[in-house]
């Protein structure tokens, strides 16, 4: 009798230790697994479902990420190229047209850059102060859903969707109130 109450008592120590010592995950642990991340390059298969088109467009090509710079570098089926940075974006399109966008004057762009800076740099404090955030699962399965407060940009964007292991993004999914879906999956170096 003493010895199975001393397994119990045993039991519930070793628990409570355990309980005491792990990290909850939430978003501010998300967003400091995140910041953790340096950037770099990540290669990237993406497939858009829009309504004007009957079958969904397969893309692929690198992503860049140096700090608050995004870069976009689609190598199939056509080559472009797509930056962020500061206040525009810059597409270059597979003909070599140019094309430069002030984020300001378009407000779905200037949401998913906003959206997709913050997240990737970690700062969650940005990240709730434009979007209501729900994060489910834990740090080897997680997924942070984004509703944007901005009225300007609920009027576009239904969500985004970033999917991932600790602090890598493997999923970047943004859902259009149209219907249109983008869905990205990113393959890290060594996965």
């Amino acid at each position: 009798m003493i010895s199975g109450l001393r397994t119990v008592l045993w039991a519930l120590c070793l628990a409570l230790a355990l309980s005491t010592t792990a990290t909850a995950w939430d978003v501010e642990t998300l967003g400091a697994a995140l910041a953790d991340n340096q950037g770099g390059r990540v290669a990237f298969t993406e497939t858009r479902h829009t309504a004007y088109l009957t079958a969904p467009v397969e893309l692929s090509g690198v992503l860049v990420r140096e700090g608050e710079r995004l870069e976009k570098h689609v190598l199939a089926p056509a080559p472009e190229t797509f930056i962020i940075s500061g206040g525009s974006a810059e597409i270059t399109t597979a003909t070599g047209e140019r094309h430069s966008l002030a984020l300001n004057d378009h407000p779905l762009l200037r949401g998913l850059a906003a959206a997709l800076r913050a997240a990737l740099t970690g700062q969650t404090d940005r990240l709730q102060r434009d979007f209501d955030l729900s994060l489910e699962g834990d740090e080897t399965d997680w997924r942070l859903r984004l509703f944007p407060r901005a009225d300007d940009l609920r009027i576009t964007l239904q969500e985004i969707v970033l999917g991932g292991r600790n602090g890598q993004v493997g999923l970047i999914r943004i859902e259009e109130r149209n219907g249109d879906i983008s869905e990205m999956l990113l393959t890290h170096g060594g996965q």
